[in-house]
């Protein structure tokens, strides 16, 4: 089970890890400031060695996304 769940989580929709996706809804249900989501969530890819162009593209895309949800 834990492969098959692996597996699941490694797919990409929309061109990000499933992972991913899980971890920024998690982060956005627990934090009511975007602001302060979007600086975790940078950090956390810094920390991961993420490209430094990609967070700031990311910082785009998220900021559209938390748009949607207000």
């Amino acid at each position: 089970m834990d492969d098959y769940t692996s597996s699941l989580r490694a797919q990409r929709i929309a061109g990000i890890p499933a992972d991913h996706w899980i971890v920024f809804f998690k982060r956005h249900a627990e934090a009511k400031d975007p602001d302060k989501m979007l600086a975790s969530l940078e950090r956390d890819l810094r920390q991961r060695g993420v490209n430094e162009d990609v967070p700031a593209d990311f910082a785009e895309v998220i900021s559209r996304i938390v748009e949607w949800f207000r």
